[in-house]
């Protein structure tokens, strides 16, 4: 039996359903869910970037940055991410 792209399974509400059971509606759902979650992971990435070049090797991130400073750094890629 081979699957046709109609058999794409979409994830809504913690239920399956497959692309071509799925309404316009719940399609939309899906679409925007993956929509955040890639800005979301960016933006999140972008952050750490920018942590992770604030740090002299050998040192922790507790060791040479306090939370303004995350918070500063945070603030910045959400910023940018909009």
């Amino acid at each position: 039996m081979t699957h046709s792209i109609l058999d794409y399974e979409l994830r809504l509400n913690g239920k399956s359903i497959l692309l071509k059971n799925a309404t316009g509606e719940e399609v939309l759902a899906v679409a925007h869910h993956y929509l955040s979650q890639g800005t979301t992971m960016i933006r999140t990435g972008r952050w750490l970037e920018r942590v992770a070049a604030s740090v002299p090797d050998g040192k922790r991130v507790g060791e040479v940055m306090g939370v303004k400073e995350l918070e500063r750094l945070q603030a910045t890629s959400r910023k940018e991410a909009a």
